[in-house]
């Protein structure tokens, strides 16, 4: 008979073989990854040294590609700007007839221009340095897209492209200033523009920043910008009503270093559920009127959870698909593995939080233990 039949799970097979390693595929691109970011650097270095004379703006594409090609791009589709982020005149205002039958313009430069990050691989065992190395950031529900802000003297400074094909989805006002490109989460039923990351804040790239600088950075720079005006949308706002209010723009909650299980089971028990976040803006009760008055209000801005990402702290921002953010999804979709997701990563945290009790309570014995002889030796 077979061995087959004996032995259904192949058993037999994989006894001699070595135990699946800690540092598994998604660790190896990781660190190979990592390295990269190290290499580029060090050519820049080495480049701007041998040719002083070269503009270092040239080297801000070593992880951000095609971003200084594409500033005289990044102003919105919308004809009707003044000028561009460089300063370059726009083309002349299109009449009404031709601004109905106008369609979202494509932007070659805005295609996969934000970072993809991998489904966190947790099979086996959580990622290598998740207390030290990494930092968490609450997704709120919405569509990701790139946030690109200009100069626009009829108030509309900011507009959204899609992050896979580059399409237009709108043009808003905002507080930002000009000339910034940003990783969002823009959620149209609450007219709420959520920062995940920064790649060029007025004019100056922070892709060759490493990620705990850039949480930080946009933090306090969406801080010190004024108080934002806000008017909730009501339920059935259609597509030109909600581009005529401004958006608010806050940043996504993040957790930083170091992230052990006390701190990290109860944000994923907040992910569960949703929860709220406390701001204050100028809110206008009433836009129909010919003067209305904006009033200084705190609102709870409702945050949906969609999932978490995990950022590698000393990673640079990376476009496409890259190891060094990795995200964990509140809901396993179809076709994804059941050892994927915060159910998964709720389970190791515990894991480790149990192993972490049994090794203090061993050391409360040995104590106990070491205390009782010192008292017999006496």
């Amino acid at each position: 008979m077979s061995s087959r039949v004996h032995d259904p799970n192949h058993r037999r097979e994989t006894y001699h073989s070595p135990p699946i390693a800690a540092l598994n595929s998604q660790e190896r691109r990781r660190q190979a990854a990592l390295e990269a970011q190290k290499q580029r650097r060090i050519h820049a270095i080495e480049a701007a040294r041998s040719a002083s004379s070269r503009d270092l703006v040239d080297m801000e594409d070593l992880s951000l590609a095609g971003s200084s090609d594409s500033d005289s791009e990044s102003a919105p589709a919308d004809t009707s700007v003044a000028q561009t982020v460089d300063g370059a005149e726009a083309p002349p205002v299109l009449s009404r007839t031709k601004r109905k039958a106008f369609k979202p313009r494509y932007k070659a430069w805005a295609k996969n221009l934000l970072s993809f990050a991998e489904t966190l691989d947790l099979r086996h065992s959580l990622p290598d340095g998740l207390e030290r190395d990494w930092r968490a950031v609450i997704v709120p529900r919405g569509k990701r897209c790139l946030c690109a802000t200009t100069t626009d003297a009829a108030g509309k400074n900011m507009i959204l492209y899609s992050r896979v094909a580059g399409r237009t989805l709108g043009r808003f006002h905002s507080v930002l200033p000009p000339d910034c490109l940003l990783d969002t989460v823009w959620d149209p039923a609450l007219s709420v523009l959520w920062v995940l990351d920064v790649c060029k804040w007025r004019s100056t790239y922070t892709v060759e920043c490493e990620a705990d600088f850039r949480a930080f950075f946009i933090t306090s720079k969406i801080s010190e910008l004024p108080m934002q005006p806000f008017i909730p949308p009501p339920p059935d706002a259609s597509s030109s009503l909600l581009s005529s209010r401004p958006l608010l723009v806050l940043p996504a909650p993040s957790v930083a270093a170091p992230l052990t299980p006390p701190t990290l089971l109860p944000v994923l028990t907040s992910l569960s559920s949703p929860s709220s976040m406390p701001v204050t803006v100028l809110t206008i009760p009433d836009p129909s009127t010919s003067s209305p008055v904006p009033v200084q209000t705190t609102l709870d801005v409702p945050l949906q959870p969609s999932g978490l990402l995990l950022y590698l702290s000393a990673a640079h921002y990376e476009s496409g698909l890259t190891p060094l953010v990795t995200w964990v999804p509140c809901e396993v979709e179809p076709g994804m593995e059941a050892s994927e997701g915060v159910g998964r990563f709720r389970e190791l945290l515990e894991q480790w939080e149990r192993r972490g009790e049994e090794a203090k309570s061993e050391m409360e014995e040995v104590a106990q233990i070491e205390q009782v002889v010192e008292m017999a030796q006496g």
